[in-house]
């Protein structure tokens, strides 16, 4: 069983499975003014269901959001493994 989560206008949905355990906390200053609270994931892990409308831009890292209502999805290669992509956890239910 996995996660969902969507913006907050609707037109990004994803889940992710199995649930994140570990959350982050950046202290840069960008993800402290989008407030954003991260889960890393594998890529393999998150699946978009619904992607309609989303931007990207790259600003430490590529960042994913929606052009709807702003809401920043996800961002990769922020971290120290490139690899990972970071979840907006206050995205997710539950």
């Amino acid at each position: 069983m996995g996660l969902e989560g969507r913006c907050h206008c609707g037109a990004t949905g994803f889940m992710v499975t199995p649930p994140p355990v570990e959350i982050r906390d950046c202290g840069c200053e960008l993800c402290r003014k989008q407030a954003a609270l991260w889960v890393a994931c594998r890529p393999s892990e998150v699946r978009f269901v619904r992607a309609d409308d989303q931007g990207l831009y790259h600003s430490g890292g590529a960042r994913v959001f929606c052009r709807g209502c702003g809401c920043v999805i996800s961002v990769r290669g922020h971290g120290p493994d490139e690899a990972e992509l970071w979840i907006n956890r206050r995205l997710l239910t539950g």
